[in-house]
């Protein structure tokens, strides 16, 4: 596919990382994040398609706070379709990927749960808003989800933040939510739990 993105082979033994950046970001925002969480994992790093007034997106949105509901779903198929096709050309194990992402980033990895449940094993969502409209409630059980949010975060809505927090626990989900005295930036103390987290549920 023709996709700008990044690879980066790790241990064959751990996961691989599937990264998405946030709005006005691109594909070497999160490797420094993805190396403290995991520092052996292989790295897939994908750059959003959608040019907002020259700001990089993963997809469309009409408002701050609303979605292009067509164009978040193509995306999301579309999601699925470079996740079948990289590991399939990089060879890594298409059962063993993790998603990290941020913000509108995060919010792509949401609404790929929902569609995708299970293509995935589990994911760190940091200041995310929301998947976007589900039609039926997907089967997430005991998937693990991080989701870090910012208290003073006025980019990604606290209850906007609890809704999917709330969808995800409805789905079977083992969610755990920490909040973060932030706005939208990702705090230090914030990564130093999704780190701790990530090693409790994928260091075994």
């Amino acid at each position: 596919m023709n996709r700008i993105h990044i690879y980066k082979q790790g241990a064959p033994d751990r996961p691989t990382l599937l990264l998405l950046h946030g709005t006005g970001g691109n594909e070497t925002d999160l490797l420094d994040m993805a190396t403290a969480v995991d520092a052996s994992a292989t790295i897939i790093s994908l750059r959003g398609e959608v040019n907002e007034n020259g700001w990089t997106r993963h997809f469309k949105r009409i408002g701050p706070f609303t979605f292009d509901q067509l164009d978040l779903t193509k995306r999301t198929i579309d999601l699925e379709k470079f996740i079948d096709w990289a590991s399939a050309h990089y060879g890594f194990d298409r059962k063993n990927i993790v998603g990290l992402g941020y913000s509108n980033g995060a919010n792509l990895l949401s609404s790929h749960m929902f569609n995708f449940p299970r293509s995935i094993k589990g994911a760190i969502l940091l200041h995310p808003m929301s998947g976007g409209l589900i039609e039926k409630m997907p089967d997430l059980l005991n998937i693990p989800i991080f989701i870090g949010a910012g208290n003073n975060d006025t980019i990604c809505p606290n209850d906007m933040t609890h809704d999917l927090h709330h969808k995800f626990v409805t789905s079977g989900a083992d969610v755990t939510l920490t909040w973060h005295d932030s706005g939208h930036a990702i705090s230090p103390q914030e990564l130093q739990k999704a780190a701790v987290w990530y090693i409790r549920h994928f260091e075994k």
